[in-house]
């Protein structure tokens, strides 16, 4: 794991920690069985215990922020490295020792898998975490449960399969703007708008497709949330298109400049 992946995905757990304590922690850290309202009454107590201890609930609840920040944290860690390799003409040296098309399939299936592992892993991290330290009954009667969104009755009744297709959500996702940001590296010469751009699509895309033409199946964010207005078809269907998409934009890219040179 090189420094940049380091950062990500310690910024990752970070921002889900803090999530996670904003919702849940706090209750469970700070809890007074002792306080005036709730002093003796012992089915309170059991109740609050029992919500704010199962890790479902705890789990369900802390990927907001990060939802907000993880353009920047897949992109971060590779998606600029074939923009350095160009601007120091180390792609050359690469490519005496393999084809053109095998350096460019290679950096980008680099690249994609990259930015999906550094969404996956620090959400990983933090589900192992909370499934070690707190109550992991799915059949708890103080399991909060939902009534909306893309299989939600798959979290009522098989939170741990729902649980993984988030993750592989979200790592097609970061693979998604990880691709993005190659593209980008084809276009520019500063790695700061290779990192800071897609952030900026993502706000431009999420303005145009909710507020503007309120067509939020095709919002990055619901995707992410797995939302309710939108289907499997579009959110996968999309992600695929997108990966499908930019490969085509980065093979002619890479082969223009390449003639270019």
């Amino acid at each position: 794991m090189n420094k940049r992946m380091l950062v990500s995905c310690m910024f990752a757990l970070v921002i889900i920690f803090l999530t996670a304590y904003d919702r849940y922690l706090y209750d469970v850290l700070f809890f007074d069985p002792e306080a005036p309202d709730i002093r003796g009454n012992h089915q309170a107590i059991q109740d609050i215990l029992g919500e704010i201890h199962n890790k479902y609930n705890i789990w369900e609840s802390s990927f907001s922020y990060i939802g907000i920040f993880f353009p920047l944290i897949v992109v971060f860690p590779y998606a600029a490295s074939y923009l350095e390799e160009k601007n120091q003409k180390f792609h050359y040296f690469i490519q005496t020792r393999k084809s053109f098309d095998h350096y460019v399939r290679n950096k980008f299936l680099a690249a994609t898998l990259t930015g999906g592992l550094a969404i996956f892993i620090p959400e990983f991290i933090f589900y192992a975490i909370i499934s070690i330290f707190f109550n992991n009954d799915a059949d708890s009667p103080y399991r909060q449960l939902q009534e909306e969104g893309i299989f939600y009755t798959l979290f009522n009744t098989q939170p741990e399969l729902y649980i993984w297709i988030k993750f592989l959500t979200h790592f097609l996702l970061g693979a998604c703007f990880a691709c993005i940001a190659l593209c980008l590296s084809t276009f520019v010469k500063k790695k700061a708008i290779v990192y800071v751009g897609p952030f900026l699509i993502f706000g431009i895309w999420e303005i145009t497709a909710g507020a503007i033409l309120d067509q939020y199946q095709f919002s990055p964010s619901t995707w992410y949330d797995l939302w309710p207005e939108v289907s499997p078809f579009y959110v996968y269907g999309s992600m695929i298109t997108i990966l499908i998409t930019g490969y085509v934009i980065f093979i002619w890219r890479t082969r223009r400049v390449r003639i270019d040179d």
